[in-house]
């Protein structure tokens, strides 16, 4: 008797809107796990999709949302993602999980990116961090590592290579990931987790910005260290940094430094 994993359950309850993922001949996949209360695609999550898109990337997206239906893009977007929306809980590991289980080709994929819309940006190309991933020699590649709470790469972005994804010990953390409402417990359960298990496993991890460079030991490098994060090339900053903005004692400086260094103003990305 076969039996049904907590990942298949989460992927039980998602619809495929659009599948247009190939099921042979894949070289590259990103797998996006979005959240919204509308079905409006905001300006940043169409341009990481697009960019993804032009650098050869087959894009999955997977919806959270407690509106379900046909998502909206921008008018200028003309790209062709394959789309699943779901109820609105498993946080990022839940949607990464249930593309995992619904599309299980993705596990033979020799580059796999898995990332987010907590990002707002890409600001510019983003060819140059595709490209340091695809230079990598790491089995999981990151943007950035911290040693906050425990050591472990900040699971926003996570790049996979030499088919990682197939080795026995890596399915069974996806297939075991199940629902958990509470945040803390899934950064400790499979943010955290996740990297202790690479490293019990004997793989190879790598961030693309050293943290020293960025903070202090134990602090946040996407939190504290979002302007050298930007000054070093990566387009993005947090949306949680623009949404807090006060919480955070940054007032208007984040808004000047995406137009000091990119020209762009940041609240036409929301």
């Amino acid at each position: 008797m076969s039996t049904v994993s907590p990942a298949m359950r989460l992927a039980a309850d998602a619809t495929v809107i659009s599948d247009k993922l190939p099921r042979t001949g894949l070289s590259r996949v990103a797998v996006i796990a979005s959240y919204a209360a509308t079905l409006d695609v905001s300006r940043s999550l169409a341009t990481l999709v697009a960019e993804f898109e032009s650098g050869g990337y087959e894009v999955v997206l997977v919806r959270a949302s407690d509106v379900q239906g046909e998502l909206r893009w921008p008018e200028w977007f003309v790209g062709h993602p394959t789309v699943v929306v779901k109820p609105n809980r498993g946080y990022d590991f839940g949607s990464w999980a249930t593309a995992l289980s619904l599309f299980p080709v993705i596990h033979t994929v020799p580059l796999v990116i898995l990332t987010n819309d907590s990002l707002v940006g890409p600001f510019a190309s983003l060819a140059p961090t595709l490209e340091a991933f695809e230079r990598s020699t790491s089995d999981v590649w990151g943007i950035t590592h911290t040693e906050e709470i425990a050591p472990h790469l900040q699971s926003y972005w996570l790049g996979f290579r030499n088919k990682v994804l197939e080795a026995p010990s890596i399915r069974r953390f996806w297939s075991n990931v199940d629902h958990i409402d509470d945040k803390d417990e899934i950064v400790l359960t499979y943010e955290i987790g996740f990297s202790k298990l690479l490293r019990t496993e004997g793989f190879v991890s790598e961030p693309l910005l050293d943290s020293p460079a960025l903070v202090w030991a134990n602090q946040n490098p996407t939190t504290v260290g979002w302007f050298h994060m930007m000054r070093l090339g990566f387009p993005f900053v947090k949306a949680m940094l623009v949404k807090n903005a006060d919480l955070f004692h940054l007032n208007r400086d984040i808004d000047d430094a995406v137009e000091l260094l990119y020209g762009e103003k940041l609240r036409e990305w929301m």
